[in-house]
Formats: structure tokens, C-alpha cells, sequence
């Protein structure tokens, strides 16, 4: 509370947007690992793609976030053989994204006497998205260390 009170309104806006902005550079490196460690053959995109979300065109990046979630979800229980990895996550949270996206711009191009009520439904969808964001991001990690301790074991059986 004390640092908020030292800095304005501007400075907070920084912090929150350079936060976020780390938060989804994490993200990326997360999925970029996760699909590298994949096969080559059971790999559905190129692991260095996720990085095009960066890209700040509005719908564009969750609309890539949303493909490339779904498509890294694919490849995992492509090469897992069962699902493992949360394909249903893997379309809600980039969906709910877009939803987010939609409200936000309609809350710039609607008028001021109904701006209140709008700016309630966008925060739920970008409290939502944000949820469903993190609960992706842990189960895919999850994913990929169920699938590295089944290599693991699988190399050790082979070994013995």
C-alpha cells in the first residue's frame, strides 16, 4: 500500500503491464521446452512459434495462443498414447481471452451510461481467462514431467 501510494497511476499501470509481460514470457519458454521435448515426429508445430503471440495484434495472438495450445495438447498425447494433457483447458483459456478481448473493445465503443456494468462482465472474463491460464500452464508442465519420467523408466527397462 505504501508503494502505491509513492508512485501514480501511471507508474502502477507500467508495473502491471511489465508483469504480465513476464508472466506470458515464462509462459512461452514453458511451452517452447514443452514442445521441444517432444519427437520431432509427434510434434504438430514447430516449438519456436509460440513466440509469434507476442505479436500485439488484438485477437491475432489469443486466436495463435488458442492453435497452438490446442495443437501442443495434440502432440503430447500423440506421443504420450493417451490424453495426459489438457485439451479441454487448452481451448477454454484462450477462448475465454477472446471473450475478454471482445468485452474490453466494446467497452471502448459502447456509451458512457452503460460503461459500469460492462467493465463488471469484462473483469469476470479476465478474471476467468487468467484462471484458466494458470491451470493450463501447471497441467501442461505436468504433462511434460509424466512424459519425461516415462521416457525415463522406459530407457531404464531397456537399459536393465
Amino acid at each position: 500500500m505504501i508503494l502505491l501510494a509513492m508512485v501514480g497511476g501511471a507508474e502502477v499501470a507500467i508495473l502491471i503491464v511489465l508483469g504480465f509481460l513476464a508472466l506470458l514470457i515464462f509462459f512461452n519458454l514453458s511451452m517452447q521446452a514443452t514442445m521441444a521435448a517432444l519427437q520431432p515426429q509427434n510434434r504438430k508445430m514447430a516449438p519456436g512459434l509460440i513466440w509469434l503471440n507476442l505479436i500485439p495484434i488484438p485477437f491475432a495472438n489469443a486466436v495463435f495462443t488458442l492453435i497452438y495450445c490446442v495443437l501442443l495438447c495434440g502432440s503430447i498425447n500423440q506421443q504420450a498414447g493417451k490424453n495426459v494433457a489438457p485439451t479441454a483447458l487448452a481451448v477454454l483459456f484462450p477462448s475465454i481471452g477472446i471473450v475478454y478481448l471482445a468485452m474490453t473493445l466494446m467497452l471502448e465503443s459502447i456509451n458512457y451510461s452503460s460503461r459500469g456494468q460492462v467493465a463488471g462482465v469484462s473483469v469476470f472474463f479476465f478474471l476467468g481467462s487468467l484462471v484458466c491460464f494458470i491451470l493450463f500452464w501447471v497441467q501442461v508442465v505436468a504433462a511434460r514431467k509424466a512424459l519425461s519420467a516415462e521416457a525415463r523408466s522406459s530407457d531404464d527397462i531397456l537399459d536393465g
